[in-house]
């Protein structure tokens, strides 16, 4: 029950999908998820489906990929320089519990202290999480060290995608569950593929998935 067009986004699905999986959920988490690319719209539907008490919020610089994000998450906020204040506002100043990186840009999981939770001061707590799943093409330099040592914190990371869970998506997709309905995706002929790819590095943000 299940388009072509729709079903070649189940394996990118299933990074995320594997990506939870190191991620310590409570089950009513604050969750940030940043970059509105298929991975982070994807793992926006996973928390609703794996963990549906938890709230969501995307945080996204690239105005198209951020409207489009809009139906996925409990909460938007615009990478415009006063994401942390709009952060702090939703949260009522406690910040995100769990925070999803989904950007790819090398330049952004330093500064990701900025919006994680403080905690992990008395016996028995922890701090917040923080799950890298982008792939970086560069190095990634975390200084600020005394941000950094005081939040408590864990950070995990995973790559690639489990195979069985690509029929779990699928089944998701055919009940409704995941949505792919809405995403700018376009189809091109296979012998263009070359093209494509130019026209994808070219436009940058402005181009979802092909």
């Amino acid at each position: 029950n299940v388009s072509n067009r729709d079903a070649v986004l189940a394996y990118l699905a299933c990074v995320p999908f594997k990506g939870m999986r190191h991620i310590p959920f409570t089950g009513q988490d604050t969750v940030l998820v940043v970059g509105a690319g298929m991975i982070g719209i994807s793992a926006l539907q996973l928390v609703k489906i794996l963990r549906p008490g938890s709230t969501t919020i995307c945080l996204e610089r690239h105005p198209l990929r951020a409207e489009i994000a809009r139906q996925f998450c409990d909460h938007l906020v615009l990478a415009d320089g006063n994401e942390e204040a709009r952060l702090l506002e939703i949260t009522g100043g406690k910040r995100a519990d769990i925070i999803i990186e989904c950007s790819g840009n090398p330049q952004v999981p330093p500064t990701l202290h900025r919006f994680l939770r403080d905690d992990g001061w008395e016996p028995g707590t922890r701090g917040g999480h923080i799950h890298l799943q982008g792939d970086y093409p560069e190095r990634i330099i975390f200084d600020d060290y005394h941000r950094w040592f005081v939040k408590n914190c864990s950070i995990s990371v995973s790559c690639a995608v489990f195979g069985a869970d690509k029929a779990t998506v699928l089944q998701w997709m055919s009940e409704g569950k995941f949505r792919t309905a809405g995403l700018p995706v376009e189809v091109w002929p296979v012998g263009k593929a070359a093209e494509a790819y130019e026209y994808f590095e070219q436009k940058k943000g402005d181009v979802f998935k092909i």
